[in-house]
């Protein structure tokens, strides 16, 4: 009898736990809030030029200026510009003493330096984990000098280090050219009117009327100073033939990137059968694209016509190319640009062409092309959101580049992909060569087409050229802004936004979207303060709505009502917004009936629109009202599709390979991806889990790194039992995404306050992974989590799932007190199962259909709290197999649950268990299969199994014979259907019926059942089924070596048989099962294979044979 109560124990065992934790978990769905003022594209066509603030650095940590006089500080820096001392030369040689196979003679990298420490500290960090870093010299060219920067660079530890220092910086001259002079023209001031008041530069205005910054200016005439002292005075690299690489110190580095640079200047050299790279000049470690694919493209590596805004960054080239460009410093010098990369532009297609006997043509074209040899997958990464091209409201969460590029390396460190042995190289110099800058007029009107077109990234790229170029032009800088505000870079937005209004102050509209924009990043204190700075009568309606949605996300519900309330004061009540706004107040509050109707007259005025139809949907979800829901998600599928075809819906269900969509602004306003999500959550709730998935594998397609919180916390709920491992990752990666906010909102008062930041884990995430985890009976991991994160335990767990938990843990250790526990939660939640019984019960014979539904709602959710608390309890019990005090709960609770499957279920089990009670099991255990017999393999097996054996002890073997024929017909069905599926049911059945028998000793008839039940083997050969065979077998070996049974020899060529079909058919299959949560667990050895395990069944046997 053992194997047989270890066998049903062990399904019975997870099938209780199952429906205990599984009706707990959720997905999760939202609610859109209407935004109170939406950003008029039409207003931002406005090309008055006006004053550019300096970026806002306030968040980011600078370094100190010296407190040293001019005279003082000129004389230290030529005193250090001419010693040229190299820290570190002790126990670190430059050049290196030992030579080895990469870089034997050493490497320089040279670093210019402003004053922002965070991203210099971020580089160091990066640089001291790159491999071979000891064999660089590290030289800091710095733009002012600075005792905090020095302490910095001179502790540096793991390289040789050196710092030199720009004469002629604006610290050095700060009242003087070539720094700022009082007699320089104002920047903004016309030529006529600066000849008038005769400042000192009054005839030589820029390009684009305007008078030169020194701060601007110094940065291209620091970068030609430094390129000319590295090559031309420092004497120690006097000698020295190989390639500078030129970085800043906003930059991030790969840990290989010099074993990258080792391998790209070897294809320089001609090496690797590399037949055109030799045609490179400069090698490019950097560049920007716009998603980092370190797992496939890490080896490859393109020759490029060389671009300024593409590989200016770890860029990398030799004297004898800086000898080249030095030939040309005439014309470097009068590109009138200030940024040294476009002017070094300017040179390679204006002047280099005719050093190398390719000169250009009348229309300016030339044989010449200045080639680069680039990653695919860059090792050198731009991290400084903050600075003179990116202007940002707050820079104090400036992670983003960092986090994409950290997340890309992990991927690759994970596949191995770094560190190549050789790099994939591809020939693109014939593509079309870089064009140069355009005047301000004509690349607005290509700017005008990129927004029109949607392409909004690419119209930053033009427009950030063009604000760079001419930081006063309001027309860039509102473009800029909307665009920024179109991609969701609300941080962006926010600050061209407060720079126009500071400039135009009298134009109050771009206050509102500075507002709007603050809201949009979070900053919801921010966004309030500048709301009530506003006072333009005409815009008091769109800033109350602002106000509405801003007290809303606050949580500040009674406000958020008191304003909507103005706003209907002010406007029509057929206001789309004011309906919407009112309708997710009424959400919030869970008077999902009340908002329903808002948003139903919201979708009445203004027509189909995708976003309030999910509103709509959502809302009926939340009554449980599936069937309109899933219509009102069905029309915003079906528009979707037919207005957006090219968002491949449903193609990736369909087995066809598509590529990602990526998060476009088409995608956001079809809500694609929120009515999936809830059609999921629909499918979910209504049991049918693999329409569920199929709601997932619908959506259009991204990568994941892609995809949003919901879409991932959901996709990970859906196949926690088919891959449990990837389930708890993804779960995890979205809580630490919380913590991670959390630590920023505790370093800004602001977001402190009030709770600002975008969605990065849906609330429930945190109560799904702890009910996975008891799930998988891991509770000390949940024990841990809860006690790491106690603030979300209590902000995210309501007091049932936080008492239900705490009674599931306590259960390790003291199984009485759990017990009580469970008692007293099924004390308190029957209770309320009774109240809503008999409220049912008067419903009915009132014969009202509305009261029938709300008390049936309230009856079905009183009972899916109470069944897990009953089921967990009685669970306590059975794990002692005490099943007649299993029995004895069940009973008391008839009253009160004895129409719900899942009791019925569990009560069969817990009679099946007695041994004694298999015709009272059979009356159970019958109607749950007969109300499903048309589909019986939604079935469980278990219950199919444990139904054959009744029949068979109660001796109804023509049921049992008629249910296992029922069985065979719909799996053959189902396999002609679906080739490719396996179907367990009617092996798992065969299984536990010869199980049966071998454990009443007819070894004969019960080992052939087992054998039959695996046929065919390449279909029912699983991890599990393997298991339970093996048992039956190892039995049988035992008895037959005490020769308790003797056994015919034709069984035993059968099993020799069976045993020679399992090594053949069970190579790929595992004997053990993956620890979701295991580390390093290597389950691919041969050892853990059905084909090892068969053959040492073998051996024994044949050894028992011989004897």
């Amino acid at each position: 009898m053992f194997l047989v109560t270890k066998l049903r124990k062990s399904f019975l065992m997870r099938v209780c736990l199952t429906l205990a934790v599984v009706s707990l978990l959720w997905l999760h769905v939202g609610v859109f809030i209407y935004r109170g003022a939406e950003i008029d594209f039409e207003h931002r066509f406005n090309s008055s030029s006006v004053l550019l603030n300096h970026p806002n650095f306030s968040n980011i940590e600078l370094a100190k200026p010296t407190n040293l006089t001019v005279p003082e500080l000129m004389e230290k820096i030529t005193i250090e510009n001419n010693e040229q001392k190299i820290w570190n030369s002790n126990h670190i040689p430059w050049p290196p003493v030992n030579e080895t196979e990469i870089w034997p003679k050493g490497i320089v990298i040279t670093i210019q330096v402003h004053n922002r420490i965070s991203y210099l500290r971020k580089l160091l960090r990066s640089l001291s984990q790159a491999a071979w870093i000891e064999r660089a010299l590290l030289i800091f060219s710095h733009n002012i000098y600075s005792e905090e920067l020095n302490d910095i660079i001179q502790s540096i530890p793991f390289a040789a280090v050196m710092q030199i220092h720009f004469p002629y910086s604006t610290q050095l001259f700060p009242s003087t050219f070539p720094g700022d002079s009082p007699s320089d023209c104002p920047r903004d001031i016309n030529k006529e009117r600066a000849v008038a008041v005769g400042c000192s530069n009054a005839q030589t205005p820029d390009l684009y009327g305007h008078y030169r910054e020194a701060r601007y200016s110094q940065t291209k005439h620091h970068w030609w100073w430094k390129v000319n002292f590295i090559f031309g005075k420092i004497r120690a690299l006097r000698h020295y033939d190989g390639p500078v690489i030129f970085m800043e110190e906003d930059h991030y580095v790969a840990e290989d990137f010099l074993h990258v640079l080792w391998l790209q200047q070897i294809l320089l050299k001609g090496g690797s059968k590399c037949n055109f790279c030799n045609q490179a000049h400069i090698l490019s470690l950097g560049s920007y694209p716009k998603y980092f694919n370190h797992r496939e493209a890490s080896n490859m590596v393109e020759l490029l016509p060389w671009s300024s805004s593409k590989h200016n960054m770890g860029m990398a080239f030799n004297r004898s190319v800086w000898q080249n460009f030095q030939k040309c410093s005439e014309m470097f010098c009068s590109v009138d640009d200030y940024n040294w990369d476009w002017s070094l532009l300017h040179v390679a297609q204006k002047c280099l062409p005719s050093l190398f006997g390719e000169p250009a043509n009348e229309k300016g074209k030339s044989k010449f092309i200045l080639g680069a040899l680039v990653l695919k997958a860059p090792r050198v990464f731009h991290i400084g959101e903050c600075g003179v091209h990116h202007r940002k409201a707050s820079c104090a969460s400036d992670t983003s580049t960092l986090r994409k590029a950290e997340t890309s390396l992990r991927s690759a460190r994970k596949a191995e992909t770094l560190f190549p042995t050789t790099l994939r190289t591809k020939n693109m110099l014939g593509t079309k060569a870089v064009r140069l800058k355009k005047g301000n007029g004509e690349m607005f009107s290509v700017s005008f087409k990129q927004i029109k077109d949607e392409r909004y990234h690419d119209a930053i790229t033009t427009l950030v050229t063009i604000v760079d170029a001419n930081p006063t032009s309001k027309a860039g800088l509102s473009l800029l802004g909307y665009c920024c505000f179109q991609i969701q870079d609300f941080f962006n937005a926010a600050s061209c936004y407060e720079q126009l209004y500071s400039l135009y102050s009298e134009q109050e509209e771009y206050k509102l979207y500075w507002a709007q924009s603050l809201y949009e990043a979070g900053l919801y204190g921010s966004s309030l303060k500048v709301c009530n700075q506003i006072v333009d009568p005409k815009l008091k309606g769109k800033v109350l709505k602002l106000e509405a949605a801003i007290r809303f996300a606050e949580d500040d519900l009674a406000a958020a009502m008191n304003t909507v309330n103005a706003c209907f004061a002010l406007s029509s009540t057929n206001d789309v917004d004011t309906l919407v706004n009112m309708g997710c107040i009424r959400f919030k509050e869970e008077d999902y009936s009340r908002a329903l109707v808002k948003f139903q007259s919201a979708v009445h005025v203004s027509g189909f629109e995708p976003q309030l139809l999910y509103n709509v949907a959502v809302c009926h979800y939340k009554m449980k009202e599936y069937a309109p829901a899933i219509k009102s998600i069905a029309d915003i599928i079906e528009r979707g599709i037919r207005d957006h075809p090219e968002l491949s819906v449903g193609m990736a269900t369909e087995g066809l390979e598509v590529r990602s969509v990526g998060n476009t602004l088409a995608l956001h306003k079809s809500a694609l991806v929120e009515a999936f999500n809830l059609k999921a959550a629909t499918e979910y709730q209504l049991k049918n889990f693999e329409g569920a998935k199929e709601a997932l594998t619908d959506m259009p397609p991204r990568l994941e790194s892609e995809l949003d919180p919901v879409t991932l916390h959901n996709m990970a709920l859906l196949t926690a039992d088919a891959n449990p491992s990837e389930s708890f990752d993804k779960l995890q990666f979205l809580l630490l995404q919380q913590v991670t906010q959390m630590q920023q909102q505790l370093e800004n008062p602001e977001s402190r306050l009030t709770g600002a930041g975008p969605l990065v884990c849906p609330p429930e995430t945190f109560a799904n992974l702890l009910l996975l985890y008891c799930k998988y009976e891991y509770f000390d991991l949940a024990a841990d989590l809860m006690a790491e994160h106690a603030d979300l335990t209590y902000k995210h767990l309501s007091p049932y799932v936080f008492d239900f938990l705490e009674a599931l843990i306590t259960q390790q250790t003291s199984p009485e007190e759990a017990f009580a526990k469970f008692d007293a939660l099924c004390v308190r939640y029957g209770e309320t199962v009774r109240r809503t019984g008999t409220n049912l019960k008067e419903a009915r014979r009132q014969q009202s259909s509305h009261a029938i539904s709300a008390a049936g709602l309230a009856h079905e959710q009183a009972m899916e709290t109470y069944l897990p608390v009953l089921m967990n309890q009685a669970k306590i019990y059975w794990d002692r197999e005490n099943y007649v005090q299993v029995e004895k709960l069940f009973r008391q609770s008839a009253e009160l649950c004895g129409d719900a499957d899942v009791w019925r279920l569990n009560v069969a089990h817990t009679l099946f268990m007695q041994e004694n009670k298999f015709r009272e099991a059979t009356s159970f255990y019958e109607p749950l299969v007969k109300q499903n017999y048309d589909n019986i393999l939604d079935v469980s097996a278990v219950v199919l199994a444990n139904l054959c054996v009744c029949y068979l002890v109660t001796s109804q073997n023509e049921e049992a014979e008629e249910l296992l024929r029922k069985l065979e017909k719909e799996e053959e069905q189902k396999s002609l259907e679906n080739p490719q599926s396996k179907f367990f049911h009617l092996s798992i059945v065969n299984l536990v019926i010869g199980t049966l028998y071998c454990s009443k000793g007819n070894y004969e008839f019960g080992i052939s059942r087992v054998i039959k039940s695996l046929e065919p083997y390449h279909q029912k050969l699983g991890t599990d089924t393997w298991f339970y065979a093996k048992r039956c077998l190892m039995s049988l070996l035992e008895n037959m070596a005490k020769q308790v049974v003797v056994v015919k020899d034709s069984i035993l060529d059968d099993i020799l048989q069976f045993l020679d079909s399992c090594q053949f058919y069970g190579r790929e299959v595992q004997t053990i099962l993956e620890n979701p949560t295991a580390v390093n667990l290597n389950v691919s050895s041969a050892r853990f294979t059905v084909t090892y395990e068969a053959r040492i069944i073998k051996c024994l046997l044949l050894q028992i044979i011989r004897n």
